[in-house]
């Protein structure tokens, strides 16, 4: 007759589904190999798009940066030179005063 304890049983039950686990681990690990290398290949594209943004965006910053320099610039020289723009101002306009005249003086 073949006795078999309780705690061998346990042992043997222990057993079986550990080697149940593994095999279905080692099931969905090769379901799964496929999508990680998905995401591998995402995850490359996305580095690549991230860099290509930085990269854009600091020639953005430093396009920026040269207009606000500029603007600045502008700015200075025409609080500077009021009375040269308001000279100028007058001369065009009194050039078009001028050719007004003229056109007026033409038509009669």
């Amino acid at each position: 007759m073949i006795t078999i304890s309780v705690q061998q049983l346990l042992i043997y039950i222990l057993l079986v589904v550990a080697i149940i686990a593994i095999g279905v681990l080692a099931v969905v690990f090769a379901k799964l190999l496929p999508t990680l290398k998905s995401l591998a290949k995402t995850m490359e594209n996305v580095e690549a798009l991230s860099t290509t943004a930085r990269e854009d965006l600091d020639s953005v910053q430093g396009i920026v940066k040269n207009v606000s320099r500029s603007v600045t610039d502008v700015t200075g020289v025409i609080a500077n030179n009021r009375s040269g723009l308001k000279a100028a101002t007058n001369l065009v306009n009194a050039a078009a005063g001028l050719a007004k005249l003229s056109r007026g003086k033409e038509k009669k």
